[in-house]
């Protein structure tokens, strides 16, 4: 299993996350609503960021149990 990768992945996931929430929070504190927040494009990107990250450890999982 290429541990370094997955390592990576997971590193560049809690970056994404810690994003995800400060931008969350500076949102919601300026007043936003919670809806508006789901609709934010600047979010949303970081979602699709998020969501493409856990698509790339996911493959990485699968190639390694399709391996043995």
């Amino acid at each position: 299993m290429n541990v370094k990768q997955l390592l990576v992945i997971a590193e560049q996931r809690r970056n994404i996350t810690n994003q995800k929430l400060t931008y969350a929070e500076n949102f919601l504190a300026a007043g936003y609503s919670a809806a508006e927040l789901l609709a934010d494009e600047t979010f949303l990107e970081l979602e699709r960021r998020e969501t493409q990250l856990i698509a790339e450890r996911n493959a990485i999982f699968y190639e390694e149990v399709t391996q043995n």
